[in-house]
């Protein structure tokens, strides 16, 4: 919500990576992408909020159910 601000949909940072086939909080992995903010000093706070604020690493907090490809 803090970036993107929105309550619910897709935040604005979420990107796909086609290497890691995964999607990744742009906030953590490009944030200058996101908020236009591309000194390297910016980038770095950007990158240590973020990783903060959304307790990187730290485990999930999605409201998902997973279901194997084909039984769903």
């Amino acid at each position: 919500m803090w970036v993107s601000r929105r309550r619910s949909g897709t935040c604005a940072a979420l990107r796909w990576s086609a290497v890691q086939q995964r999607y990744l909080c742009g906030m953590v992995a490009e944030p200058g992408d996101v908020t236009g903010w591309t000194h390297p000093l910016a980038v770095r706070l950007q990158v240590w909020l973020a990783r903060r604020w959304v307790a990187a690493g730290a485990g999930c907090d999605a409201d998902v159910r997973a279901e194997p490809p084909g039984l769903g």
